[in-house]
């Protein structure tokens, strides 16, 4: 599971980023600004978003959690991260939400065969000889030319 753990007040909060909550994001806050710019700043417009993020993507990978089988714990609300968050637990939080973010957006590609670099490497200098044929054989100058050696 894509979450990243932070330790709130002594709860550990798994934030999560889920589809339903990007869209949430949309709707709470438009699509003007990027998603990570919401939390940009240390105005009070910014300080509110951190607040609102943190509480859902904490929501959301509890409830992933609870899909998962783990024994349910309770969810933060956006009212207690307001009331607990010092000014010095901003910039932990801002982290922790860019870097739940960035998981959330990250895309996993599962391959069943594994890759030959070696074999990648090979292809693409073939591939690079094969598109300039002239450029792998030696070139003859003038004098060469006229005396059959080359240069």
């Amino acid at each position: 599971m894509k979450t990243t753990e932070v330790n709130f007040y002594g709860r550990t909060c798994h934030l999560r980023l889920t589809t339903a909550a990007l869209y949430d994001i949309y709707e709470r806050f438009g699509k003007d600004k990027g998603v990570f710019e919401n939390i940009d700043g240390s105005g009070k417009d910014a300080f509110d978003a951190a607040c609102w993020y943190f509480a859902k993507l904490a929501e959301q990978g509890e409830l992933t959690r609870r899909w998962e089988g783990h024994e349910a714990q309770p969810v933060i609300a956006e009212e207690d991260v307001r009331i607990l968050m010092t000014p010095g637990d901003l910039p932990n939080v801002k982290k922790a939400l860019i870097r739940a973010l960035q998981r959330g957006f990250s895309c996993e590609v599962e391959d069943d065969e594994p890759i030959d670099v070696g074999l990648l490497e090979l292809q693409k200098k073939t591939a690079t000889a094969e598109a300039a044929p002239n450029s792998s054989k030696p070139r003859r100058s003038f004098w060469a030319s006229l005396f059959g050696t080359h240069t």
